[in-house]
């Protein structure tokens, strides 16, 4: 008999969490920022799992997120919801990873959330420094698709490579940016932070 018989499937084991979430991203229809952040918590909570370390459980090779739209969509009642789902997956859809997908209104609906850590303010913000916090998940997934780990020098260039991302963003989300951080800045850290 050998270590595993018998493999089980991730959309078994991790049913509580989809099933948790299964109604909110249903209801997110047309939001892709909620939709977004509802399948961060589930990677999340899949990657921080026990179950998730077990050779036994079969976990999508590549992309969890994607796994998790595609499980979604038999969910999805919408026909216009459906199709768009089903193009983001197919790769149809623009990157939200790229610089020019995130937009002013993001930032504004991100802007409280600022960094709770009172050291963070011995220095003050600008506006990569704020780009780099409010959209660290989408500067993620452009850092993975546009480093190239056969190139051992390329390690060491997440910093580059994030500096040429957020120049790449419009003038008017680093005009925004660089207000978040003079908001960040006046106010400092939340009342409640220890040093």
């Amino acid at each position: 008999m050998s270590f595993c018989d018998i493999m089980a499937s991730w959309t078994l084991v991790f049913s509580d969490v989809l099933n948790q979430h299964k109604d909110s991203f249903v209801a997110a229809k047309g939001n892709s920022v909620i939709r977004a952040r509802i399948l961060k918590t589930i990677k999340d909570a899949i990657g921080s799992s026990d179950a998730a370390k077990d050779p036994c459980i079969m976990l999508p090779e590549k992309n969890l997120r994607k796994a998790v739209r595609t499980y979604y969509l038999d969910f999805l009642e919408d026909d216009e919801d459906r199709k768009a789902e089903e193009e983001i997956i197919e790769g149809g859809h623009k990157d939200r990873s790229a610089a020019d997908a995130v937009t002013v209104e993001m930032v504004r609906e991100r802007e409280n959330e600022k960094p709770e850590e009172a050291g963070k303010y011995k220095t003050e913000f600008s506006g990569f420094d704020v780009a780099q916090k409010l959209f660290k998940d989408e500067f993620g997934e452009y850092d993975k698709m546009h480093c190239d780990t056969t190139d051992q020098k390329s390690m060491g260039q997440r910093t580059k490579l994030a500096r040429a991302w957020h120049q790449a963003m419009s003038s008017e989300v680093k005009q925004e940016l660089v207000q978040v951080a003079g908001k960040w800045n006046r106010e400092g850290p939340p009342a409640d932070t220890k040093d």
